[in-house]
């Protein structure tokens, strides 16, 4: 599994290698944006739920 973010076009791409995830199993990757505007803290969490 993989995943990778593009902070200048904000698109978050997200795959898997073949031959390495098994058929049937079900993936959860929970990537956390974190970052600071106007002197505060944010963070966003992103759920992907994938099943091959």
């Amino acid at each position: 599994m993989f995943f990778e973010y593009d902070k200048d076009n904000f698109v978050l791409s997200y795959g898997h290698r073949f031959g390495v995830s098994k058929a049937g199993t079900k993936y959860v990757v929970k990537p956390v944006l974190v970052y600071t505007k106007g002197g505060k803290l944010y963070k966003a969490t992103i759920t992907l739920n994938m099943q091959f």
